[in-house]
């Protein structure tokens, strides 16, 4: 069962929604991957009632775990740009909210990894997309808001900031995992890799021994420029949490194996890792009572 619709820009109200931790883990759950923040939406879906026929008699359904969430259908699917890169299926989950007035004619994808990216698709690009059909029978699933593992001790969370860039909106991810003894980080944009990693150990400030500051060892990648965002996150959080704080930073601008980024871009990416600390120090806040000087922001 194939059907055909041509790229659009959302709203982007689906990152924040696709990055939740119940979403998350539901994903990970029932289809074996945690989504990449936000959807791949498609418009002038080719309709013949095929598709939401099996929607209703194969899909999953899920049922978030708090009121302010609609229920969403959820089968696999795998898509094909007609673009850049014609005839390569890429896998997906295709994602039906249950809300009145929707439409057939729109679809919305989520996938491990940024689907235009994987698709070297643009606006108004035509993709395939073609639907398993044998992969489900009629589910039912209840989003968790658990804190993911229940290990003692150990909570984690996420933040996704999005920007504006020359290209688009680019969004930022940063996964943290509190533990007793510091905090670890995840920062993650773009075309996902491991490019340097920072731990920063706070100190007081050479300044004012009235503050804290932090110190930091960056290691990085041959050919990667991921360290200054791997300190500024780590350095930042340290010196606000009075904690040691890890960091592994990738952050690619641009598709997979471009590497010619506007200055702009590249500047505005940096401010917005500091912004990004923030948001974490804001999520972990209580999680760790530091003693001793007042952090030096």
């Amino acid at each position: 069962m194939q059907h055909v619709g041509y790229v659009s820009t959302g709203k982007g109200e689906a990152v924040g929604a696709t990055a939740l931790p119940w979403f998350q883990e539901a994903l990970k759950s029932r289809f074996g991957f945690r989504p990449f923040p936000g959807t791949l939406n498609l418009e002038g879906v080719s309709e013949d009632g095929a598709l939401a026929t099996h929607l209703l008699e194969h899909s999953m359904v899920l049922v978030p775990p708090t009121p302010g969430f609609c229920c969403s259908l959820l089968t696999r699917v795998s898509l094909r740009s007609n673009g850049v890169k014609p005839g390569e299926w890429v896998p997906a989950v295709l994602v039906r909210p249950m809300v009145p007035g929707y439409g057939t004619a729109r679809a919305e994808f989520v996938a491990p990894l940024r689907l235009r990216d994987a698709l070297g698709a643009q606006d108004g690009d035509s993709v395939d997309f073609r639907v398993e059909v044998s992969a489900f029978r009629p589910s039912w699933t209840q989003g968790s808001q658990s804190e993911g593992d229940s290990v003692p001790g150990v909570a984690r969370g996420r933040v996704v900031h999005v920007l504006s860039l020359t290209d688009g909106p680019f969004t930022l991810v940063a996964d943290w995992t509190a533990t007793e003894s510091g905090l670890v980080v995840t920062l993650v944009g773009g075309h996902t890799h491991v490019g340097a990693v920072a731990l920063a150990t706070p100190r007081p400030s050479l300044r004012d021994h009235g503050k804290l500051s932090a110190t930091s060892s960056v290691l990085t990648l041959p050919g990667h420029k991921d360290d200054n965002l791997a300190r500024t996150v780590s350095e930042r959080l340290a010196a606000a949490l009075g904690q040691p704080i890890t960091v592994s930073a990738g952050v690619h601008i641009g598709p997979p194996g471009s590497f010619v980024t506007p200055l702009a871009d590249i500047e505005k990416v940096g401010m917005a890792a500091g912004t990004v600390a923030d948001l974490v120090r804001e999520q972990v806040a209580g999680r760790f009572s530091p003693t001793g000087p007042t952090p030096d922001h």
